[in-house]
């Protein structure tokens, strides 16, 4: 398939103002992470992690001034997509699994007497924080059809967790249950009630273990780009592998920026979409040198700026099929993807455009700069070497 034919775009002509752009946002980037702090996830910083889903929208606000009012002075409430669901973010320590489920039910207690007005009925489990084997187990216990087979409430307490896994986590109210038992469900009304909030899912990381992930992660960043930098060193230049290295820390910085501007936090799942990020755009690089090198052989008298020129307009096909496909399926999982990989796809969507950008206004212009004004000699020396491959 061939989108362009025969294009003669001297893309570098705007190599100046385009390195210009990404130096701005570069540095606005800086700006906004030594103004505001990088914000990381509870994966780095350490605390307590609670996702939450409302039957209704709750204001933010509500939310943040009940558990500041509440003992959590210094919680974080972060709103997704979906109004109806919020990430509440503790700094509470807590050690054990069983007093992070305890912390989780405080906060959903407090949160549904004070945001939602709704108080528990007195002795009463919510239904929605209930397991599959409390609910068998229950059934079991209380018998409601008599036939003395834990076996034979298998079936109604799937349906109930299908039914609560189709409505995000949040079960319809007893009166809405289609499909269920009347008898098991006069049997549950016993001992449960269907709260207005439901908890989906809590974690706990000590501050340890964070700042040991954060050094980790640092580390994975850097012997990845060191790595690379021997790969291209050999198979190319020395300049030519710094340039690509160069070309990968700005689609960091650059999507490192944009996660700056839009506050949104850094995870484990973020650091493995910069490392995807960087092999993604590192790929990119290495067809545009390749097919620049093979230039090289035929084209030893024109400069260099044409013959890399004439080697993007020669891939821009490759590029714009390759890149644009991997593009498009970042915007999808960014817009129905769903939360927990919201964040991932977004650094994707901001990479794959910035590594696409890169691979021409940087890495490309890099390589000509050097040889404007320090490295003549050395391109002599890389045309020599391009003529024996």
């Amino acid at each position: 398939m061939e989108i362009f034919h025969d294009t003669k775009i001297d893309f570098l002509k705007y190599r100046t103002p385009a390195m210009l752009v990404s130096l701005v946002i570069i540095l606005a980037g800086v700006f906004m992470i030594w103004k505001n702090g990088i914000r990381y996830g509870v994966d780095f910083s350490g605390g307590t992690a609670i996702h939450l889903k409302f039957r209704t929208v709750v204001p933010l606000d509500s939310i943040r001034n009940t558990l500041k009012g509440n003992g959590f002075p210094d919680s974080g409430v972060q709103a997704f997509n979906d109004p109806t669901q919020v990430m509440v973010r503790l700094p509470q320590t807590r050690v054990t699994e069983e007093e992070t489920e305890e912390l989780a039910e405080r906060v959903a207690t407090l949160l549904s007497a004070n945001a939602l007005k709704t108080l528990a009925p007195q002795g009463k489990r919510d239904l929605n924080s209930a397991t599959p084997n409390d609910i068998n187990g229950y059934l079991q216990l209380k018998d409601p059809w008599k036939v003395g087979d834990p076996a034979k409430y298998k079936g109604e307490v799937t349906k109930i967790r299908q039914m609560r896994d189709a409505n995000a986590g949040l079960l319809p109210s007893f009166e809405q249950m289609r499909g269920i038992d009347a008898k098991v469900l006069a049997s549950l009304k016993e001992s449960f009630y269907v709260g207005d909030l439901a908890i989906l899912s809590n974690e706990y990381v000590g501050p340890q273990v964070g700042a040991e992930l954060r050094e980790q992660a640092k580390l994975a960043i850097a012997w990845s780009l060191a790595g690379l930098l021997i790969y291209v060193w050999f198979r190319f230049e020395f300049l030519w592998g710094l340039s690509a290295i160069a070309c990968l820390a700005h689609d960091v910085l650059i999507t490192l920026a944009f996660f700056a501007f839009s506050g949104r936090e850094i995870s484990l799942t973020v650091v493995a979409a910069f490392l995807t990020i960087v092999g993604f755009s590192l790929n990119d690089t290495i067809v545009i040198y390749d097919r620049v090198r093979d230039n090289l052989k035929s084209m030893r008298t024109q400069p260099l700026e044409n013959v890399i020129n004439l080697s993007l307009n020669q891939m821009l096909n490759r590029t714009i099929l390759t890149n644009g496909t991997v593009t498009i399926v970042t915007i999808v999982l960014f817009l129905f993807g769903g939360e927990v990989i919201n964040d991932f796809a977004f650094a994707m969507l901001v990479g794959c455009i910035s590594g696409t950008y890169s691979t021409v206004y940087i890495a490309s212009a890099i390589i000509v700069l050097y040889n404007r004004y320090f490295g003549k000699k050395r391109m002599a020396t890389v045309k020599a070497k391009a003529a024996k491959v």
